[in-house]
């Protein structure tokens, strides 16, 4: 599997371009001939997150109704580990394994984005890992045995990213000094090569830039084909009043990283914080913010300026309350998602929650994707409008 990265950097400093990945048909073929496959993502790349590595209240096929562009789904080891002995045992790979509808790339990533991560069981040697068994700790050898069992397209080295905003200094500290030593102990385990696939390094330092600065000093010089910046927990991430200095903290981040590999910052990201995080020099998001508005009952609406992709608000629709029993209009009557153009409304929503009717988070994460991938597209179709007046000029 190779990556290649091609970025274009436009008037307005945002990052455009594309992520193209290659493989063999056959990942196990050493014949030379044998035929590549080839997928291309414009940027900016939203994965598709998912828990256990399904879409949360979906299944694959539903996703015709998603104007995602199959792009690769984010799966994370802590929600698939208790899988690696029934994928060892029957030959086959993650994407194989989990369902015939399942015909995407797979991004590895150690730990859940919308799951906080418990503290004080971090070290220089090991990340832990929460699965339904209890804690496991990954060692960078156990690593390499996932990544040959689940097959991933790309992953990340090992990382300390225990850094709520809350945090102390010394903390920060230990978790730089964690995520370096686990990079230098993955990369000196010999007889396994590791760009054998895409992997990205980990940028770790809190809120704190100084520390980011280090981090970045030390990982810019590991055989990395991307970098994700890591340590900025859910929580922190949907509080509205860090949203300037998020931005501030991944300008500084990003202006320190190579321009020709990928940033990533996964995590939920309202679609302010989007645009935030994308200007400031961020690839690749996820699309965990519609799992997170989808457990918490509550619906996505976007506004979007097209001629100023900056200027955009989004709103939301808690849709338990009780004053929209009686609200006959579906959630969004210019929406064009399964939901809204079939005639759901939020009262039949409302009922479907107070009940806890299995079919209400269906029908309102299907909305939610629908809204986010949408408003990514809209991102993308202004980008290539700036493309198209600058080939003018």
């Amino acid at each position: 599997m190779d990556l290649i990265f091609k970025p274009i950097i436009q008037k307005c400093k945002w990052r455009s371009g594309i992520i193209r990945l290659t493989s063999k048909s056959s990942e196990n073929s050493d014949n030379i001939d044998c035929p590549k496959t080839e997928q291309n993502f414009s940027l900016p790349l939203c994965l598709e997150y998912t828990k256990d590595g399904l879409i949360p209240h979906l299944t694959w096929d539903l996703l015709k109704y998603i104007p995602d562009k199959n792009v690769p789904a984010l799966v994370s080891l802590g929600s698939v580990y208790n899988l690696l002995p029934v994928l060892r045992s029957c030959d086959s790979s993650f994407s194989e394994f989990i369902s015939s509808d399942f015909n995407r790339s797979i991004f590895l990533t150690i730990q859940d984005v919308l799951v906080n991560r418990r503290q004080g069981f971090n070290s220089p040697t090991f990340t832990p890992i929460w699965t339904e068994s209890g804690r496991q700790n990954i060692y960078p050898i156990d690593l390499i045995e996932c990544v040959k069992s689940l097959k991933p397209d790309f992953y990340h080295l090992l990382a300390d990213g225990e850094t709520p905003k809350n945090c102390s200094n010394k903390r920060v500290d230990k978790s730089v000094e964690n995520t370096i030593k686990l990079a230098e102990n993955s990369f000196g385990i010999k007889d396994f090569d590791w760009t054998i696939k895409p992997i990205f390094g980990v940028i770790e330092g809190g809120w704190n830039i100084e520390k980011r600065l280090t981090s970045i000093e030390k990982t810019k010089s590991l055989p990395v084909d991307g970098y994700i910046v890591d340590g900025l927990l859910s929580t922190d991430l949907l509080d509205d009043s860090n949203g300037l200095e998020l931005k501030l903290l991944i300008s500084k981040i990003c202006s320190n990283l190579p321009d020709d590999k990928p940033r990533a910052l996964f995590g939920p990201l309202k679609p302010e914080r989007v645009i935030d995080v994308i200007s400031s020099g961020i690839d690749i998001i996820d699309s965990s913010y519609c799992a997170y508005l989808t457990n918490n009952e509550t619906a996505l609406l976007v506004d979007i300026n097209c001629d100023n992709i900056t200027n955009i608000t989004s709103n939301l629709i808690r849709l338990s309350d009780d004053n929209l029993k009686e609200d006959f209009k579906v959630i969004d009557h210019d929406c064009n998602c399964y939901t809204c153009t079939k005639g759901f409304t939020r009262a039949y929503l409302n009922h479907l929650m107070k009940t806890k009717e299995l079919l209400g988070p269906i029908l309102i994460n299907l909305h939610n994707l629908f809204v986010y991938y949408n408003f990514i597209n809209q991102i993308h179709s202004y980008f290539n409008s700036l493309q198209q007046s600058d080939s003018r000029i």
